[in-house]
């Protein structure tokens, strides 16, 4: 009998699940000892940096860590291309191609939206499909990423966002994967939808999405003018799938590629796991999103392309 897409789903997780990032100290090659991530629970204002110990900055941080979630990919799209658009740089996961061979990465919801009786529109969650009459009360997360973590819609209907992932203890709650929204394969940058039944938590991530716009503003307002004399990079993120984690360090260089969009590199730390989450950079004044971490090289970490 073929297995399910629930049941694959349920057997990667078996397999991959995780908690305690500590149990990857020893054998991280990346951040041996992981000495710079902070976990979520325990991060406070005294964490920043000293010169930027403020409420807001810090209850901002809060707020985009509460939007940040883990990505669980359980297949992988057989449309991967060998090489990264108009280059021999060899493009991840293609020789994982049509494999179920689940990867984790990072991710932050930056919409939302609510579906009533009203609206008749039936959930495509895949639970829903497979019902005579799929409900028509729901709720909508486009989820922010790097395009090399959810490359198309065959792997966005095979993915999870886990949810307030912030400690073994905290373990969150799943969204369902249903399709892309917009991509940018040569920029590193996707938004996919997800679909939850759970009306209370798109009630608590609005209301959450809401206050990080307000303190976005402030502190970018503020930091505006010193941004390149600063350089504060912080970066909320699940490493090796783990609970979440704030790491804090400073970008150092900003590439300009025209029309108000750039790339940065940093030396905020990051590990397997990370790619795709919300790059902060404090002071900047592309708009309330953020750069997505997409990968490393010789220079330091660096993100997707985004604004600002």
């Amino acid at each position: 009998m073929a297995e399910t897409r629930a049941n694959k789903t349920k057997r990667a997780k078996r397999v991959t699940e995780r908690g305690d990032l500590n149990k990857y100290r020893p054998v991280c090659k990346k951040n041996p000892g992981h000495e710079l991530f902070i976990p979520v629970p325990e991060f406070t204002v005294n964490h920043l940096p000293e010169g930027f110990r403020d409420s807001n900055i810090y209850e901002a941080i809060r707020a985009l860590a509460d939007l940040t979630v883990r990505i669980d990919v359980t297949y992988t799209s057989p449309d991967r291309p060998e090489f990264y658009p108009g280059t021999d740089a060899p493009y991840p996961f293609y020789h994982e191609r049509e494999s179920h061979v689940m990867r984790t990465g990072s991710g932050w919801v930056e919409e939302v939206r609510k579906y009533g009786k009203a609206d008749n529109k039936a959930c495509p969650c895949f639970a829903c499909q497979q019902l005579p009459t799929p409900s028509k009360v729901w709720g909508e997360c486009h989820v922010v990423t790097a395009a090399l973590v959810v490359f198309d819609d065959v792997e966005a209907r095979h993915t999870t966002c886990r949810v307030g992932f912030d400690s073994s203890t905290i373990q969150g709650v799943n969204l369902d994967g249903v399709q892309i929204v917009t991509t940018d394969i040569a920029g590193d940058r996707c938004v996919f939808s997800c679909v939850t039944h759970d009306i209370a938590l798109i009630d608590r991530l609005e209301k959450t999405m809401d206050l990080y716009e307000t303190l976005d503003w402030k502190v970018n307002s503020k930091y505006f003018p010193t941004k390149d004399k600063h350089k504060v990079a912080i970066i909320v993120s699940h490493p090796h799938g783990c609970a979440k984690q704030v790491s804090i360090g400073k970008w150092i260089y900003r590439l300009d590629l025209g029309k108000d969009r750039t790339k940065y590199t940093y030396n905020t730390c990051t590990c397997p796991g990370s790619t795709g989450a919300p790059v902060y950079i404090l002071g900047r004044d592309g708009g309330i999103s953020n750069h997505n971490h997409s990968g490393a090289n010789a220079d330091g970490n660096y993100s997707g392309t985004w604004q600002g």
